[in-house]
């Protein structure tokens, strides 16, 4: 039938990330440790289908106007940041960030994916970009756990 809501759960957690951080930020570092944290988006494409009925993740409101996929379609967008964690570099970073949001839909265009940008942070304060990454949410019912690599331009 036409125009029946569907709902869409994503309940799930950001655990963590390993091998990443750069031996150049932590270098005036005591003890060698340093931060590692990660800003997420969650991003459903705004055409009027997909609606947020609850969750967690805070919306994005300053984003929505000038939004867009690679196709030019606006998207809304959702967003968070983990906390810091300080770990030795290379090691793994555990956050176990919950996430749990809650739409409504009639379309399956426009699924939701996750963007990921993990950044290492050094005593200072300061901000290095580890990497970015993507994932889309899968469709089918179920427990998953996704490993999303990341990437990051070359300097």
């Amino acid at each position: 039938v036409w125009g029946v809501a569907s709902e869409v759960h994503v309940i799930g957690e950001i655990v963590g990330a390993t091998g990443v951080g750069s031996p150049a930020v932590n270098f005036f570092r005591l003890g060698g440790g340093f931060g590692v944290w990660c800003r997420y988006e969650i991003l459903v494409e705004n055409n009027g289908r997909w609606i947020k009925k609850g969750g967690a993740v805070r919306e994005d409101d300053a984003a929505k106007p000038h939004c867009v996929d690679t196709e030019g379609r606006p998207v809304s967008s959702e967003f968070g940041e983990t906390q810091v964690c300080v770990c030795k570099p290379g090691a793994e970073a555990l956050w176990a960030h919950p996430i749990d949001v809650h739409y409504s839909t009639t379309s399956i265009r426009g699924w939701p994916r996750m963007l990921f940008e993990v950044w290492s942070q050094d005593v200072g304060g300061r901000n290095e970009l580890a990497g970015y990454g993507v994932a889309h949410v899968p469709c089918a019912a179920g427990q998953y756990e996704l490993d999303v690599p990341l990437w990051r331009p070359a300097a």
